[in-house]
């Protein structure tokens, strides 16, 4: 197109709406040479400026690669377009931080996961928005990019959301890097994974309690028992494992029915955990056992303590659908370092103590190796 078309319109002008209307590439092709002739192009973005008489070889070559040029920024454009759509209707989170852990993009997304606006959080670090538990996993998983790691993914994290909640998160990351290898940006595709986390703690809560009192199972207990005796073996300390059964449950759930008996076992269940510490452990070792583990609990007079003060809230009457309901245990306690160091060592000598408090009458305590409880016409 010539700059001058003298039909009283400027070349430059009709350019631009030609550029505008039709989006066809425009070479200007002019015998001016002049700064202001060629400044008036500048309103356009065209492909060329080819001064006239410098022969066909210049101008196909110009008009070539304007061509050239022109489908080229056309693929660009229809790339960044599908790019851009898929980026705005994932339901993952893009995201880009800088070197520092600075938040230089975030994608719409996440103000439909997270809840704040993409401007809210672009120029933030990603530590405001990461739990403090989770911190330094996020740390780890940063700088191993800052290290050279070109692509990573499993790091597991809680992101605050607009609403005060936190949700899990997942993400999968690989790094942008100059010519000398150091990372310039950190790319990463963030996954919402909070109802898994909750099936997952579903389905380990449900391996480790009992489904029946919710009290931790039998896996449970010997799992915490052993780290409580590998505690005790580096630290010194001491505590006690109790064994209890219940006794003439049978008789009840013969007589009135197993869905009483399911309830007596849960508030007998429920007693329990109200006579013992945060730190203890009851567990339900299956039927009508039970187990008590007390780290830290002190000599053998606090622990027949603790064994009295359940002999007596379960002598406490039951009322259950109507019933009134009076029974008892018997309890065998070993205590740790003392009788033994091992998890099968503890439980086999507190089960011999509970068969010598059934033995001596029932609705009692007996240690493996310590003071049996008063008799009562000795008080």
């Amino acid at each position: 197109m010539d700059i001058e078309l003298g039909t009283g319109m400027d070349g430059g002008e009709a350019a631009r709406q030609i550029q505008e209307e039709r989006e066809i590439p425009v070479v200007f092709l002019s015998a001016h040479t002049d700064a202001p002739t060629i400044d008036r192009t500048r309103v356009t973005s065209h492909y060329g400026y080819v001064v006239k008489g410098t022969g066909d070889a210049l101008l196909q070559a110009t008009l070539e690669t304007a061509l050239a040029l022109f489908e080229a920024r056309s693929r660009l454009r229809e790339s960044e377009a599908r790019y851009r759509l898929l980026i705005e209707n994932t339901h993952d989170i893009i995201y880009a931080l800088d070197p520092e852990g600075v938040f230089t993009y975030v994608s719409p997304s996440w103000t439909k996961i997270v809840g704040h606006a993409p401007e809210e959080v672009v120029g933030t670090s990603y530590k405001k928005h990461v739990h403090p538990e989770d911190q330094e996993a996020c740390h780890v998983f940063f700088k191993k990019f800052l290290d050279g790691a070109s692509s990573l993914s499993g790091v597991e994290y809680r992101v605050l959301r607009q609403d005060g909640q936190w949700a899990w998160h997942t993400s999968s990351a690989t790094a942008a890097r100059d010519g000398e290898g150091r990372m310039t940006s950190f790319i990463g595709i963030a996954r919402d994974i909070s109802e898994r986390k909750v099936l997952e703690e579903a389905l380990r809560h449900q391996a480790t309690h009992d489904t029946l009192t919710g009290l931790p199972n039998r896996t449970l207990f010997l799992d915490r028992l052993e780290h409580e005796l590998a505690v005790t073996k580096r630290r010194g300390r001491g505590g006690a494992l109790i064994f209890l059964d219940l006794d003439n449950f049978k008789n009840i759930n013969d007589t009135l029915g197993h869905d009483v008996g399911d309830q007596l076992l849960v508030a007998v269940a429920r007693r329990l955990k109200a006579l013992v510490r945060e730190a203890d452990t009851v567990a339900r070792m299956g039927g009508d056992e039970f187990t008590l583990l007390l780290p830290e609990a002190g000599g053998a007079p606090q622990v027949a303590d603790v064994a009295r003060r359940i002999c007596q809230a379960l002598h406490e009457i039951f009322v259950l659908d109507g019933k009134e309901l009076f029974i008892s245990a018997s309890l065998g306690i070993s205590l740790y370092p003392d009788d033994g160091t091992s998890v099968t060592t503890l439980l086999k000598l507190a089960d011999m103590a509970m068969y010598r408090a059934k033995a001596a009458g029932r609705s009692t305590y007996r240690f493996w190796s310590g003071p049996d409880p008063t008799p009562p016409e000795a008080r």
